[in-house]
């Protein structure tokens, strides 16, 4: 009986044992695990660099009608070693106003600037910069654009045949009407209604009644020689007078 006894309480202790291990083999298995995971988890987004040049959540009062930002997969000295693909959506208030998709290749140092154009007075542009794989990031803030500080001005651009005179009316008319000289070697587009009637001279006029505020106007005229023509961004005399020469 004593015999049976024994081999009886030995099996027990035997069984105890080998689940002790059992759960210590699991516990530090598990433990492993997790180290693991919780090292890889590290890792990973270590190796993923996505910036833009704005705050998040910040609001830009702007005093113009473009403006832009920039997103980089680079920060200080380091850049992504993963490939980066990101959308940019703008909302014009609650109407669509821009969506592109843009890709970072890893390891290659890239930016890319945004630039809106057009933009409309006392209006909100909301931005929302948004990285898709491999891992999602967002930057979100908005451009405001005042009221009161956008001024009437205009650019004049070389395009090797023709010539392009943008005019911008801000939020308030000239007083004069606008008068543009352009000499004989150029030959304004008689297609554009503000043009139509500028046949054989070389002063046209705009009257003000024609314009609205907050608007660009394109101006065409074609170049008969090779002289170039560039006007940086000017504000618009009181008298309402533009050379362009020619």
């Amino acid at each position: 009986m004593f015999k049976r006894k024994y081999k009886k309480n030995f099996s027990i202790i035997l069984m105890i044992i080998a689940l002790v291990s059992i759960v210590s083999f699991s516990a530090v298995s598990y433990a492993k695990y997790v180290e693991l995971n919780e090292a890889n988890a590290l890792i990973e987004p270590d190796e993923f660099v996505f910036t833009c040049d704005k705050i998040e959540n910040k609001t830009y009062i702007i005093e113009k009608d473009s403006t832009s930002f920039t997103v980089s997969n680079k920060e200080l000295s380091k850049v992504s070693a993963v490939d980066i693909t990101f959308s940019v959506v703008v909302l014009d208030g609650s109407t669509p106003f821009l969506n592109e998709t843009h890709t970072f290749t890893g390891n290659v140092e890239s930016s890319k600037t945004i630039t809106l154009n057009d933009l409309q007075v006392d209006h909100k542009y909301i931005v929302t910069v948004s990285s898709t794989t491999p891992y999602v990031k967002k930057f979100n803030f908005m451009y405001y654009v005042a009221s009161s500080l956008l001024t009437n001005y205009y650019t004049v651009t070389d395009n090797s045949t023709w010539i392009e005179l943008d005019l911008f009316i801000g939020n308030v008319l000239p007083t004069n009407n606008i008068t543009i000289t352009y000499g004989s070697n150029l030959v304004p587009d008689n297609s554009n209604d503000l043009m139509e009637d500028w046949d054989n001279q070389t002063v046209g006029t705009i009257d003000v009644s024609e314009l609205t505020v907050n608007t660009h106007y394109s101006l065409a005229f074609f170049k008969l020689t090779s002289q170039t023509y560039n006007v940086s961004k000017t504000t618009l005399s009181d008298d309402g007078t533009i050379n362009i020469g020619g």
